[in-house]
């Protein structure tokens, strides 16, 4: 029964997701990095004018900014675990390495985004995995 119903909320995530490519999340990139030059603790109407701006930039309009965003953090913050746990079995003992690794089997397969976004949007997410795990890990210092 929750089985049933994770897959009726993944359909629905999926129809609502954005259509993701390698040339959207490159604009989404350049947005991010455009916008990530002025500190968010500038006054507002400067923070205001670069995210304008940046949105003018990147060829995306605002909406399909927040739309492309929601998929990037959840794929980069995923992705981000995966490499700390990574981090953490290659310097463990044998009992955490052996519990880290366990760990990591569930959390490298993304089959559970393929079925919220697609297989084309993941392979498009994978293929720009360094720079959106990178402006994740940006963002959350």
């Amino acid at each position: 029964m929750a089985d049933d119903l994770q897959l009726a909320d993944d359909r629905t995530l999926r129809l609502s997701a954005p259509a993701l490519t390698v040339e959207r999340l490159d604009r989404y990139v350049a947005f991010q990095r455009s916008l990530s030059a002025v500190p968010l603790s500038a006054a507002p109407e400067a923070v205001a004018a670069a995210h304008a701006e940046a949105v003018r930039e990147s060829g995306l309009s605002a909406r399909e900014v927040g739309e492309i965003d929601a998929v990037a953090r959840d794929f980069a913050g995923r992705r981000a675990v995966v490499r700390r746990l990574q981090e953490r079995a290659g310097t463990a003992g044998p009992e955490l390495r052996a519990r880290l690794e366990e760990e990591l089997r569930g959390r490298e397969d993304d089959a559970a985004l393929e079925r919220r976004y697609g297989r084309e949007a993941v392979e498009a997410l994978r293929a720009r995995e360094e720079a959106l795990v990178a402006l994740h890990l940006q963002r959350a210092r």
